[in-house]
């Protein structure tokens, strides 16, 4: 799994915004399973779930493996057959745990209600349903694509979060709340993006194509934000709430409106 590739697309200039650098999967994973020791003896009712996705994984993709089997899997695919089917996923492409890792390193970074990693693993369907996503993304380009389709629709039925799996996205990305959130077949995502519920990335029409919009990245957008098209969205800008965006938008500055203009520029 690598970055999504923006080519010449985003424009340039001075960072604004502080990332957090991820430690490493493996590190980021002794800090989850330390995490989840101290919140069962905080909380015994969730030993079970804890003991289950955090103690008994042999790391942070097998935990996940674990964890999105027992929510995807139904009466058509059962959980054993996905914890198998995920499993080797993460083992042959490892580098689907090493994004994975910096997707919840970026949550405790863009998120303050985040308090520790072993919650935002376990509870926060905005991590898990891009999870799935990467899982669904992987299968696409090992041309498995009628079960991506299918894991994309039970993401959809459990997350109520719709991401094509031949979109393409980085790493360090943070879906938050995430319902409604709606991304197309040929969307880029770059590094570093935080999106809100309700956001779309979609289409002006139906023709055949790349006809879906290009993030940059270390962008924000916005609860209920659209961007339509092949609409590009500049490093660093900021999409407000609740607006449509259908012409491109230079780097660092920030759009806001129906439709969608600048209102503040970085200097």
């Amino acid at each position: 799994m690598t970055s999504a590739n923006l080519d010449e697309t985003c424009l340039p200039c001075a960072d604004a915004r502080k990332l957090t650098p991820c430690p490493g999967a493996t590190a980021l994973w002794h800090e989850v399973q330390a995490q989840g020791r101290a919140l069962v003896d905080r909380e015994p009712l969730l030993h079970s779930i804890i003991d289950r996705y955090v103690l008994a994984a042999s790391d942070l993709g097998n935990g996940l493996a674990r964890l999105l089997a027992d929510h995807l899997g139904d009466a058509d695919i059962s959980r054993d057959i996905m914890l198998s089917t995920f499993a080797d996923l993460y083992r042959l492409h490892p580098g689907i745990t090493d994004c994975a890792a910096r997707d919840l390193s970026a949550i405790l970074r863009d998120d303050p209600a985040a308090r520790d990693h072993v919650t935002c693993m376990l509870f926060f369907k905005g991590f898990q349903a891009l999870q799935g996503w990467r899982l669904a993304h992987q299968l696409w380009q090992d041309g498995r694509q009628p079960l991506a389709l299918y894991i994309q629709s039970r993401l959809s039925q459990i997350y109520a979060v719709d991401i094509h799996p031949a979109a393409k996205m980085g790493a360090g990305i943070v879906l938050d709340h995430a319902t409604g959130i709606v991304i197309g077949e040929t969307a880029i995502v770059g590094d570093d993006v935080l999106i809100l519920h309700g956001v779309t990335l979609g289409t002006k029409d139906f023709e055949k194509g790349e006809r879906h919009p290009i993030i940059g990245s270390q962008v924000i957008i916005g609860a209920g934000a659209k961007i339509l098209g092949r609409t590009r969205v500049g490093d660093r800008s900021i999409v407000a709430a609740g607006s449509l965006v259908l012409e491109d938008t230079p780097a660092d500055v920030t759009v806001a409106g129906v439709p969608a203009r600048i209102v503040r520029q970085k200097n």
